[in-house]
Formats: structure tokens, C-alpha cells, sequence
């Protein structure tokens, strides 16, 4: 997806109370104040509650889905090896240290009632 149809889907949460999360798991929260694109990088500028704003960075995602109310950013592996049998055999014999909290997940933007 294009990164300029990508701002239109995000500018609808623009000042908005919103959260980040994988499943029932929390990862930030606050009121999106700002979004930009820095390298391969979404950054977020997010006020929290005790009215502080912090940046949360999420590397550019491999699909984005969308809903009425929530923007997924899909970090799956499928979706980066696009069925690609030889790529799939790499990634699944790369041994991982320090799994981090994306790998293969979908991280959810949605709006915090």
C-alpha cells in the first residue's frame, strides 16, 4: 500500500484517544496528536495521561487492514514471503535470539472507549 492512501486511513484518528495492541495486550495509549514517516519507520506522537508526549515507532508494515473502527498493521510472515517456498525455508531456520513483540503478529490502531 502506498504510503499516501496509508496518511488518509491514519488522519481519520488524528486527535483521537486511541490504542496499540496485539490481541487483549496493550502496547501504547493516549491521544494521537501527530504521524510522520521517518526511513522505514511509522512515528507516532501520542499524549498520555498524564499529559506527556511520547513517540511510539512501528517499522512500515507488510499489509495494512483496515476496519471501520481499527487499522491493522500486519507484521505476518506469509505476507512477507508471499508463498515464496525459498524464502519461507530462510526465515523459518533463522534462529532468533530475542523474539520481538512483532514478529509475526498483527499490531491493531483502534479508537480506546
Amino acid at each position: 500500500m502506498r504510503s499516501d492512501i496509508l496518511d488518509k486511513k491514519l488522519s481519520k484518528f488524528l486527535l483521537s484517544n486511541i490504542k496499540f495492541h496485539i490481541g487483549e495486550k496493550v502496547l501504547k495509549r493516549g491521544q494521537l496528536i501527530l504521524f510522520k514517516i521517518k526511513e522505514f519507520y511509522y512515528v507516532f506522537t501520542i499524549k498520555n495521561e498524564k499529559g506527556e508526549l511520547k513517540e511510539y515507532q512501528l517499522p512500515y508494515p507488510f499489509e495494512i487492514i483496515e476496519d471501520t473502527d481499527s487499522l491493522g498493521f500486519s507484521y505476518k510472515l506469509d505476507k512477507f514471503y508471499n508463498k515464496n517456498e525459498f524464502v519461507e525455508f530462510k526465515i523459518k531456520v533463522i534462529e532468533r535470539n530475542k523474539k520481538n513483540k512483532l514478529y509475526d503478529s498483527i499490531v491493531v490502531l483502534s479508537i480506546d472507549r
